[in-house]
């Protein structure tokens, strides 16, 4: 089979498009073919040499991926051969830039009917990172508001939606750019971080869902004027800072609680588990309505 593969880490100059030996499952694994792969930041970061995991060489890169079974491993139940998946190849997060790719069965699930497959495999980290910072850490429901710093991106834009699926009140800030993509997505509001003046209202409890550094946040506090209790949830794709190092004060607000998701924790620990979110997103009707 053809593979994307990294011999040795460092820049786009180390990808290599060669042939390899097509690889067998073992015992809690799937045999998928490729038909597409996502792309994510946490690619170049493994190609780099900067994973938070050990990743021997040689290595094929790629997480995301859509494809169809071609053999289900033993001890496997659940998939069949044919049967059309999606999902994260596995916690080293490689092994999709191929024409067959191994993956652990629990961190794939059925493709949803209503997606084709490039659409499917742009689907899991971003998705699956949202629904733990809406769901697992911030209990999101009915009774919430909810504010998501970077509504246009990736994992801000499935947060705004899941959230309002939850019944929550959903706050959104953008850039001015981004305004009418934003407004798409149904928030309760949406604030333009470019051009907004400082709000004066909002009480109570909220859950932030962001994409941005912690420290960002003491800049848009005023835009949003939020006060009372406030837990934090953010997706940190790359390095950052121990939290204990993080500057966060906003005035008026008590600080209740911190949810990290981290592909890279420089030392810390990894807690991006894709496999927590991909058949919740299922469950709930990603695409099969």
């Amino acid at each position: 089979m053809k593979a994307v593969c990294v011999h040795r880490f460092g820049g786009l100059e180390t990808l290599v498009y060669e042939e390899l030996t097509r690889p067998v499952p073992v015992s809690g694994q799937v045999l998928v073919r490729v038909r597409a792969a996502g792309v994510g930041p946490w690619d170049a970061w493994v190609r780099a040499g900067k994973s938070a995991l050990p990743q021997p060489l040689p290595l094929v890169l790629g997480s995301d991926l859509s494809g169809v079974v071609e053999k289900v491993g033993p001890g496997v139940s659940g998939f069949h051969s044919g049967e059309e998946v999606f999902g994260v190849t596995n916690s080293r997060f490689t092994g999709a830039y191929a024409e067959y790719a191994v993956v652990d069965a629990a961190m794939i699930a059925p493709m949803p009917k209503r997606l084709n497959y490039v659409e499917a495999a742009s689907v899991p980290v971003a998705a699956s990172t949202a629904w733990q910072m809406v769901f697992d850490h911030g209990h999101v429901d009915g009774s919430k508001r909810v504010l998501v710093h970077g509504a246009a991106g990736n994992v801000g834009a499935y947060a705004v939606q899941l959230a309002k699926r939850a019944g929550a009140e959903v706050i959104a800030t953008v850039r001015s750019r981004d305004v009418d993509f934003a407004h798409s997505l149904r928030p309760d509001r949406v604030i333009d971080v470019q051009t907004a003046t400082p709000y004066k209202g909002g009480t109570g409890s909220v859950f932030t869902a962001t994409s941005l550094c912690l420290h960002r946040q003491n800049d848009l506090a005023p835009l949003v004027g939020l006060a009372g209790q406030h837990f934090v949830g953010q997706t940190c794709f790359g390095e950052r800072k121990h939290l204990a190092d993080i500057d966060f004060d906003l005035p008026g607000i008590e600080q209740i609680g911190y949810s990290v998701q981290a592909l890279r924790c420089d030392g810390h620990e990894k807690k991006h588990r894709p496999d927590a979110g991909v058949r919740d997103l299922v469950r709930i009707g990603l695409g099969n309505g």
